[in-house]
């Protein structure tokens, strides 16, 4: 006899669009709800309240935390929802419910950023918040698209290669840009107005592409400020020479830049070793 599973080609399982509209109206309702209710908790200033418990810090982690998984979880269902869905007579339904839970996704990614941003201002930016900022700005580039294309139906690997040229932009920036420069600049604005800045971690967890920028903000700093960041520049790139001359492979832009800088400025005459693992920079003319 004939095997009537033979006989049938095997069919997919598809979501009609009733489906996913109740699906995806039940998901915006929620976030909506978790929105409303949270609104004060999202977008005040929970740390500065007193007797809240909560510190800058996990204020902001909390919001990183939350965007990432809640981006990720969301993401996923509404990629799978469009994938195997069934068009009918609600499409235009389903479609606007997507987008409405993608929108709502970008005001949790605000209220994440606005945190990044209020620990920053308490504390000063470092690259770790500075990298948080870049992802965030990459996940709302990532979600626009997403919304884009749920609005006009997901085509196969559209999505995949976006999210691709995302990352690889972001990747590029960071590459070329010296952000820890940048980095130098805000932290020392910020002493402007606020009068703290930790100058320890200026000179010492950042790379040599930070101290051109430290020698040129020192001037606005008081002179017992100034002179601190002078020695402690002097520590670090002018101490005890462990490692040989650099080779012409070797060189690059930053380190030049950093030398040149430190020698310019006077901090340092002689060998410049820039890490103690990296190689040393002599002075013109010696051996």
């Amino acid at each position: 006899m004939r095997n009537p599973a033979l006989a049938e080609p095997a069919r997919t399982r598809r979501l009609a669009d009733t489906e996913r509209v109740v699906v995806l109206g039940a998901v915006a309702a929620l976030f909506s709800a978790f929105l409303l209710l949270q609104l004060s908790y999202l977008f005040g200033n929970t740390p500065v309240v007193r007797g809240s418990g909560v510190t800058f810090s996990e204020y902001a982690r909390q919001g990183f935390a939350e965007l990432t998984t809640v981006a990720t979880l969301c993401t996923i269902l509404l990629v799978a929802l469009d994938h195997w869905a069934a068009p009918g007579p609600r499409e235009r339904w389903a479609r606007v419910a997507a987008v409405v839970v993608v929108v709502e996704l970008e005001v949790l990614l605000i209220s994440a950023l606005r945190r990044l941003w209020l620990y920053e201002s308490a504390y000063g930016f470092t690259t770790l918040r500075l990298y948080a900022h870049v992802y965030m700005v990459a996940a709302a580039l990532f979600l626009g698209l997403l919304g884009w294309g749920l609005s006009r139906g997901l085509r196969s690997g559209w999505l995949a290669r976006r999210a691709a040229a995302i990352a690889a932009v972001a990747m590029t920036i960071l590459v070329y840009w010296n952000h820890e420069a940048w980095i130098v600049g805000q932290n020392v604005g910020r002493f402007v107005r606020t009068g703290q800045l930790d100058t320890a971690y200026l000179i010492w967890s950042l790379s040599p592409n930070a101290a051109p920028a430290l020698v040129r903000t020192m001037p606005q700093l008081p002179p017992a400020l100034a002179d601190s960041v002078r020695d402690g520049l002097r520590q670090r790139y002018g101490g005890t020479a462990g490692g040989g001359q650099c080779r012409w492979f070797e060189w690059n832009r930053g380190r030049e830049r950093a030398v040149a800088a430190l020698r310019t400025a006077g901090i340092v005459r002689g060998d410049v070793q820039l890490h103690a693992r990296d190689c040393v920079v002599r002075p013109p003319g010696s051996e």
